[in-house]
């Protein structure tokens, strides 16, 4: 039985869109994934076995969309966050912490963003509705749109959906040290 169930698919493949089935199970609260290993008739979908992926979780949460091979980002039991993805090439599962609980007696850290309005046209002018912005980055990089968090690496690019007039305002974040701070008084 699950506490948290969350499919991701995943356009990598060459067959098309498969589908990654994250799970943390009720009890262990160990984290689990099928997945998706091929189609027994059309629209029937045939999932591997669930294997262990990871330690203890409060949470999980997947884009509903995903450029490359999986991902899920993870929230640990001292609420901790992580985003966890499976390397293309090699298949290697890597884990970046990206946030964390702010001390007791900690400071909160100074953070400044840029926005940036986008839309889609087509070469007649007109908006394209729906369509999915590809974000590259050079350094990893949280970007704010639609009221969710992006994280943007160089090896995995954030993938934004764009509502029905072709906008989005993105919202790239940066965080600023007390040095930096100072020195630009």
């Amino acid at each position: 039985m699950a506490t948290q169930l969350y499919a991701a698919p995943s356009a990598k493949k060459a067959t098309g869109s498969n589908l990654a089935i994250f799970l943390i199970e009720r009890g262990t609260q160990r984290l689990w994934i099928s997945r998706q290993n091929g189609m027994q008739d059309p629209g029937v979908p045939i999932f591997g076995p669930w294997v262990p992926l990871g330690d203890q979780l409060e949470a999980i949460t997947c884009a509903p969309y995903v450029a490359g091979n999986p991902e899920v980002f993870t929230v640990d039991l001292r609420m901790n966050v992580y985003r966890m993805a499976q390397d293309a090439n090699d298949t290697i599962w890597t884990t970046r912490k990206i946030a964390s609980p702010t001390p007791q007696q900690g400071t909160p850290r100074n953070i400044a963003s840029n926005m940036m309005n986008i839309q889609t046209v087509d070469s007649t002018g007109t908006p394209v509705g729906g369509a999915l912005l590809t974000v590259t980055v050079t350094t990893p990089s949280t970007l704010i749109a639609n009221q969710l968090s992006y994280l943007a690496e160089p090896s995995a690019p954030a993938v934004i959906p764009m509502d029905a007039t072709g906008s989005v305002a993105v919202y790239c974040e940066a965080v600023l040290s007390k040095l930096a701070m100072q020195e630009s008084l």
